[in-house]
């Protein structure tokens, strides 16, 4: 489901202990604790032998040559020889179920979807939504996948691999209100 909806955060028996209501992304939580909450998540990663910063990500094309070099593609077209690597920061997550999530990921002023599902992602199903669950908006992430438009027309990435190369640990504003969070109809 290609949709615009609410972020959503599916909490699971993985690297991070389950968080329930709201919290669970962090749209309605206190920029504070939002930040605690990201904070403990990096402790969890590392506890895991995950680093949450790695070292090194090979980038093969920016995302604005993506959305230049495969505009081109009809909706509905993959490109399942090609591999590409790209990163950019994550504006938008939504999720359709636990083993597919859209993201819409930005650079150079570009915008492109990822799409992530576990039918076709390197990642074990198991293990997938584990990957998926740690990102959130504002997130530097790096993608590895093939090219391809979905079947609305929506110029995509099919993402193989993505990697976390920098977590974002403070609350972006929302992207409606441009607000940080409201409290009892108190803006902050």
């Amino acid at each position: 489901m290609e949709q615009e909806g609410d972020n959503m955060d599916i909490a699971g028996d993985g690297i991070l202990p389950q968080q329930h209501g709201p919290a669970g992304d962090g749209e309605e939580t206190d920029p504070t604790q939002y930040y605690e909450n990201r904070l403990k998540m990096l402790d969890s990663l590392r506890s895991a032998g995950v680093e949450p910063y790695p070292h090194k990500f090979d980038i093969a094309i920016s995302i604005a040559d993506y959305v230049a070099k495969y505009n081109s593609l009809g909706a509905g077209e993959h490109l399942l020889t090609v591999t590409e690597s790209l990163a950019g920061r994550v504006m938008s997550k939504r999720v359709s179920s636990s083993k597919l999530f859209f993201y819409d990921l930005y650079g150079d002023g570009v915008k492109v979807q990822v799409m992530a599902g576990a039918s076709y992602s390197e990642v074990a199903e198991t293990e997938f939504y584990k990957c998926h669950s740690v990102v959130k908006r504002g997130d530097i992430v790096g993608i590895i996948g093939y090219p391809g438009r979905s079947s609305r027309g929506e110029l995509s990435i099919f993402a193989r691999n993505l990697i976390l190369l920098s977590p974002c640990l403070h609350m972006l504003p929302n992207q409606r209100t441009g607000r940080c969070t409201a409290v009892a109809g108190k803006v902050r």
